[in-house]
């Protein structure tokens, strides 16, 4: 046992510890609580209450514990602490009060944090879970557009909520759908003004492609293309990206297998892909931007699974981005990183066997759109089927238990990794779509 300050710090460093390890209980166990805790012990109590809540949610307790946080977070703040504390528990309060539906107090909070220039990794994903809380509350349309005007990238987002939100929301709808290139939001739009979605895109004239550095283009010549990379990658760090190399790099990169500095170089060169302006950008920029490759597994697939081609490539693109030798950390493997459990179900169901080959693409292709297939069926929407491909299908299923509706699901997702995948492979489906319709029509 400590005495006195150093017994404080021993339990306080005991406790983040104990919250690094996942354990929220044990670290509310070895921490003070009543009188006998100071501002940082009731920061810490309020982070073990918010993690203990997101450990349960959705399920029972979830709102007890999120208001746990509140309390905690507001004693801390009634005891005049330093202002680094203070900036902590207001993030917690607006989080947790957000949570249980104490959405005036979440409100203030977010206020406070604003006056103190906030600036948090967090911030956006806090504030737009409030924003759109307030929208489907109701009678808060000036604090949602407060919220939206700062988080520009939120306000497609709680442009649609408040435009489901109002009767008068007709135009705000109308302006999310006339988008060029549409995402989630603009396909939402579309659905609730039941708009047919266009055919085809027009896209913007090629950009003439350039040739590399001299110093790159002597080890092409070489025949050192992937030390050619390498160079180009070291060019651009120095003076920057050229807008007209941008295609001439990415696909040297490409062809290297260098999939995420072809990406980052298409991006650093026309900042529209990947937006719902991505039409503006050169076609070539464009095509590159959203490779196809085995388009014709992918029909196939489509048709003997009930999907739609493009939603496969979607998910391939997002995956591995057409990487046939694709490995993730956790073992999933080739262009739909399939696990090779998941792979050894389907395959076995298929009459392929039990040991499938991930790394031949036209498998993969088969057995992850059979699993598509599945998800699909089984939530019925293509929100949570994506969630589940994404983060597992017993996670989801708690989430879908809470949310049976896709939108209000899709929005509501917890964990950022899955809620930025969904939106990222709807956007894609309808850009695959579109740009390489041709490619998807069959005799």
């Amino acid at each position: 046992r400590w005495n006195g300050d150093i017994e404080s710090q021993r339990r306080r460093e005991l406790a983040r510890a104990e919250l690094a390890a996942g354990s929220p209980l044990a670290a509310l166990r070895v921490l003070p609580s009543g009188r006998n805790a100071g501002p940082e012990d009731l920061v810490l109590r309020a982070q073990a209450y918010r993690n203990r809540a997101w450990h349960i949610f959705p399920g029972r307790g979830d709102t007890k514990a999120f208001e746990a946080c509140q309390k905690e977070a507001e004693r801390v703040l009634a005891a005049g602490p330093t202002a680094d504390l203070v900036v902590r528990a207001l993030s917690l309060r607006l989080e947790c009060s957000t949570e249980s539906g104490r959405l005036d107090d979440a409100f203030e909070s977010w206020r406070m944090l604003e006056a103190a220039r906030w600036m948090d990794s967090r911030r956006d994903w806090l504030g737009r879970r409030l924003g759109v809380a307030l929208a489907r509350r109701g009678g808060a349309e000036e604090q949602v557009l407060e919220l939206a005007r700062s988080m520009p990238a939120q306000r497609r987002c709680l442009q649609y909520w408040t435009g489901v939100a109002t009767p008068d929301g007709v135009q705000k709808l109308q302006h999310l759908a006339a988008a060029d290139m549409a995402d989630l939001y603009a396909v939402w739009s579309r659905r609730a003004l039941y708009q047919p979605p266009p055919d085809a895109i027009e896209l913007a004239q090629p950009i003439a492609s350039t040739q590399p550095p001299p110093s790159v283009q002597r080890l092409i010549e070489n025949g050192t293309p992937s030390e050619a990379v390498r160079q180009w990658r070291r060019v651009r760090r120095l003076r920057g990206a050229l807008p007209e190399e941008s295609v001439s790099g990415a696909a040297l990169a490409a062809e290297q297998g260098f999939t995420i500095d072809a990406i980052r170089w298409l991006r650093a060169g026309f900042p529209e892909l990947g937006t719902i302006d991505m039409a503006r950008a050169p076609s070539n920029a464009t095509r590159a931007y959203l490779p196809l490759q085995w388009s014709e597994a992918m029909i196939a697939a489509a048709r003997e699974f009930g999907l739609d081609p493009w939603l496969i490539a979607a998910v391939a693109r997002q995956e591995s981005t057409f990487s046939a030798h694709a490995v993730s950390p956790r073992g999933a493997r080739g262009v739909l990183q399939l696990l090779p459990s998941t792979a050894r179900s389907h395959a076995a169901a298929l009459g392929l066997g039990s040991t499938p080959d991930l790394h031949d693409p036209e498998l993969n292709i088969r057995l992850g759109a059979r699993e598509l297939g599945r998800l699909l069926r089984r939530f019925g929407s293509v929100e949570p089927a994506l969630a589940a491909y994404n983060a597992g299908e017993t996670r989801v299923r708690g989430w879908w238990k809470r949310w049976p509706d896709p939108h209000t699901f899709a929005e509501e997702i917890p964990v950022p990794e899955t809620y930025n995948y969904v939106r990222r492979v709807v956007y894609l489906s309808e850009a695959y779509r579109l740009v390489h319709h041709a490619a998807w029509r069959t005799p």
